[in-house]
């Protein structure tokens, strides 16, 4: 979404961006955290039960849930900060230097360590390389490791239930140049120490989410329509069995796939006018509600 002729959107799309945990958010007993102007707030899958949970100058986003649901990690600039579900005992854990922005990051289901999508620019002037890398770090701070690196810019990441795997989407920036003549866009997985990279056959997958059961793995593509827009999709684990679950027509705008804890439903943004709206369906894309 930040990508193309949607680039002025990205604040907007923020503000109801669904950003649950490694398990997102849609349940009775864990409430959808997303980001808004700045800051942080959660809210009830019903629409009810409003609240903020951050009030800092800091601009916060890509709240990520810990498995648990007892820690919410945030990014602010090139940091990666934790606090409590309250908003409470926020503290940063990793910064990454000048230049550098984070473009996502997943919690693994132990709790204890982060995998991490950065990007920074790599050339002056008009069209530059912008590069991305791929880093673990524990919940901490400590052993902040590089696991891969040299691809275009990130466009989501998750970490498989049982621990073993890293899903990842890379995509092309408009107006930029790709980091090398090797880049690799679309959707791709890797083992957590870099290893086992390849493609899960989605070139135009992007913001990918691990189910709870390990089996598929949900994130939208925008293969039948406008680089700008996107449908929603779900795959096997191995990028196999690739069906469409939401969208149709050319300029069709559904993003961000979420799992509830559960894996029977799935929390999205849908974009419509100067509107951006945070909805919630059933899995196989039926009963669709706006929150």
């Amino acid at each position: 979404m930040k990508r193309g002729p949607w680039a002025g959107l990205c604040l907007l799309l923020e503000m109801l961006m669904v950003i649950a945990a490694s398990r997102p958010a849609v349940a009775t007993t864990r409430p959808i955290v997303f980001a808004a102007r700045g800051d942080l707030y959660v809210i009830d899958p019903s629409g009810a039960g409003l609240s903020r949970l951050t009030h800092t100058s800091r601009h916060e986003g890509s709240p990520r849930w810990s498995p648990g649901g007892r820690r919410i990690a945030f990014t602010v600039g090139p940091r990666v900060w934790v606090m409590r579900a309250n908003g409470s005992h926020a503290h940063m854990i990793v910064r990454f230097g000048n230049g550098v922005s984070v473009d996502g990051l997943t919690w693994a289901p132990s709790g204890k360590r982060f995998a991490i999508q950065t990007e920074h620019r790599a050339g002056p002037g008009l069209g530059p390389r912008v590069c991305s890398a791929v880093w673990t770090v524990s919940a901490t701070g400590d052993s902040l490791t590089r696991i891969h690196r040299g691809e275009d810019p990130g466009d989501g990441i998750t970490w498989s239930p049982n621990g073993r795997w890293l899903a990842a989407g890379f995509e092309f920036v408009n107006g930029t140049n790709d980091c090398s003549a090797n880049v690799h866009n679309g959707l791709f997985r890797m083992h957590p120490d870099g290893s086992g990279f390849h493609s899960l056959h989605a070139p135009s997958g992007r913001s990918p989410d691990w189910s709870p059961g390990g089996g598929l793995i949900a994130f939208d593509d925008w293969r039948n329509t406008c680089h700008a827009c996107g449908q929603l999709w779900v795959m096997k684990r191995d990028g196999s069995g690739q069906r469409k679950i939401l969208g149709s027509g050319f300029g069709a705008t559904f993003f961000q796939p979420r799992w509830s804890p559960a894996g029977d439903r799935l929390t999205y943004v849908h974009p419509q006018s100067t509107n951006v709206g945070l909805w919630v369906m059933k899995r196989g894309g039926s009963h669709r509600h706006e929150i």
